[in-house]
């Protein structure tokens, strides 16, 4: 889209990646939510044959009895805190990480490690954050169709609730499992950028190049894989620490339980479900965010005058360095460069020039 800048476009060319991540975790969240409920309820059940507590012999088995106490309305319990939560939390961590890796300042010897230490920093800012919605999630979730009245009727109801009962440490109880889950997003992105990057200096294209959605499909959910595989004993932990039927001694109690009940076993269990809920999630908002981001970096390109550059470099040494193609175009304002970055299939367009200066030479202040 060309015309004049407005602040509104400024806003959006500089906050791209917030408004794909936030796009993209509504559209996972939309589709996905049943496993994620899965996941929890499987998680959340300790053996111990609770009245209150259903008994679940298989993911099936619990799809089935949900469906049949409460209709697809109860395949999405949850599911308004669960996207607020997870919009709000993709958006400001892959935000806050593109920014952070931009400012840090020491940098190690190993740019994956940069990474990793980036993505760590901003998923525990994010985690302070959203903990909270996070929590009402899990309770909202975990409200079972054998209950005889809902404890809670919706995300703010929770939170009033869980605030006036528990106080600020119940809207943060789970919260140092989740701390260290964060190893788990910043795992998963540290993979996901490596092989991107890979992708790109493989076909020869600029560094964060626009790909094509198969290829961001299959890295995002390889690199999901891998990380929540790893990372798993976590998420169960939490889930458990977080569960308002059955009172909880922190998170080093939490695990000696499973392990003494279950065994190691017991704290894989519901793995199989988030690799089937969260892979497909990944992939999902990934391939959301990535073509969302494209889009809005296209639509916002914008005009700058040429006071923003100064005669320094050559074009074409311009050119060969930024890995960019530049058209000359005559016309009653003088002479205006259009410049774009070449992609797999297009050209993206970064923004025309209007330069007060002949155009033999430019480069940006």
């Amino acid at each position: 889209m060309l015309g004049q800048t407005t602040p509104v476009r400024v806003w959006l060319n500089q906050h791209d990646h917030l408004v794909g991540g936030f796009v993209g975790g509504i559209v996972s969240t939309t589709v996905c939510h049943p496993l994620d409920l899965l996941r929890i309820r499987y998680s959340a059940d300790r053996g111990r044959g609770l009245q209150i507590q259903p008994r679940y012999n298989s993911y099936l088995d619990a799809a089935k009895r949900i469906f049949r106490a409460e209709g697809v309305r109860g395949l999405y319990q949850g599911v308004s805190s669960n996207m607020v939560a997870r919009s709000l939390s993709w958006a400001l961590y892959l935000q806050w990480f593109h920014k952070m890796r931009e400012i840090l300042p020491v940098h190690t010897s190993s740019e994956n490690l940069d990474n990793f230490l980036c993505a760590v920093l901003t998923g525990s800012t994010v985690m302070c954050i959203t903990n909270p919605i996070w929590v009402t999630k899990t309770r909202l979730c975990l409200q079972y169709e054998t209950a005889a009245t809902k404890k809670y009727t919706g995300m703010v109801d929770c939170l009033v609730k869980l605030y006036r009962g528990e106080g600020v440490r119940g809207l943060y109880r789970g919260f140092l499992p989740g701390l260290v889950g964060t190893t788990q997003q910043s795992l998963y992105l540290t993979i996901y950028t490596r092989l991107k990057a890979w992708r790109c200096q493989r076909c020869g294209l600029a560094r964060d190049s626009q790909l094509s959605s198969l290829e961001y499909l299959v890295f995002s959910g390889l690199s999901k894989c891998i990380a929540t595989t790893l990372t798993f004993p976590y998420q169960l932990v939490r889930t458990r620490m977080q569960d308002h039927n059955i009172p909880s001694g922190g998170a080093w109690r939490t695990i000696a339980d499973t392990l003494k009940l279950e065994g190691i076993r017991g704290l894989y269990k519901g793995c199989l479900m988030a690799n089937i809920r969260q892979v497909p999630a990944a992939i999902v908002t990934f391939v959301t965010y990535e073509n969302v981001r494209s889009f809005v970096k296209n639509a916002t390109s914008y005009s700058e005058t040429g006071t923003n550059f100064e005669t320094s470099l050559p074009v074409h040494q311009l050119i060969d360095e930024c890995l960019v193609s530049a058209v000359f175009v005559r016309g009653g304002g003088g002479v205006r460069i259009i410049v774009r970055r070449e992609g797999r299939n297009q050209a993206a367009l970064i923004g025309i020039f209007v330069p007060s200066v002949t155009p033999t030479c430019l480069t940006r202040r």
